[in-house]
């Protein structure tokens, strides 16, 4: 029906409702816009976060070698804060050194365990396979075979340090170890212990 053949009534509701959807019309544009805007503040406060993140991430990439250089000395200074460590004492020196051959606390805060700790190129650590290395060395030591013209066999040494210190020595050693298939089924490989972990 034309809309000149509309009652006044009629036409003032579609009037009405024509206005109404105009507005309405008009308010999602400018919801569109607002929230574009919102859009672009919140893509703006992303790219700021990962910059910054991507900064810090730079940054801590740059100082993992030098945690991973000092680690082992740091983890031994915190220990040694907060772990009691018997000292050597006068007491001790004037002791008997390795008396006897089996491990004794008294051999462990003697001075001269911490100078052969020292001559392998170890930490002082109150531990059996320590003394067993040391209480070897003292004895060789003592016996005067650590030189030249003097030979040495070792058995399954693995990655032990004796059979290094001797050859530096100029004691003429020959070290053996496990087939790597027997370091491989015994679990040694994987705990670093056979010679094939050696670099």
């Amino acid at each position: 029906m034309p809309f000149t053949h509309i009652t006044p009534f009629r036409q003032l509701i579609r009037a009405y409702a024509a206005i109404l959807n105009i507005d309405k019309e008009i308010s999602r544009q400018s919801r569109s816009k607002e929230i574009a805007a919102e859009v672009e503040a919140v893509t703006a406060e992303v790219a700021a976060v990962c910059s910054d993140l991507s900064r810090r991430v730079t940054a801590i990439e740059q100082q993992i070698p030098k945690f991973d250089s000092d680690f082992d000395h740091r983890v031994a200074s915190v220990l040694r804060e907060h772990i009691y460590l018997p000292q050597p004492s006068r007491w001790s020196a004037e002791k008997l050194f390795l008396p006897f051959s089996t491990c004794s606390a008294a051999d462990f805060i003697h001075p001269r365990y911490a100078q052969l700790c020292r001559t392998l190129a170890h930490p002082v650590q109150f531990h059996r396979k320590v003394w067993e290395w040391i209480f070897v060395y003292y004895h060789l030591e003592r016996l005067g075979v650590l030189k030249e013209s003097f030979l040495g066999v070792g058995f399954g040494v693995g990655t032990e340090r004796l059979p290094s210190v001797f050859a530096n020595l100029g004691a003429g050693i020959l070290a053996t170890d496990a087939h790597a298939e027997i370091g491989l089924s015994s679990g040694w490989t994987e705990t670093g212990q056979v010679s094939t972990a050696i670099p």
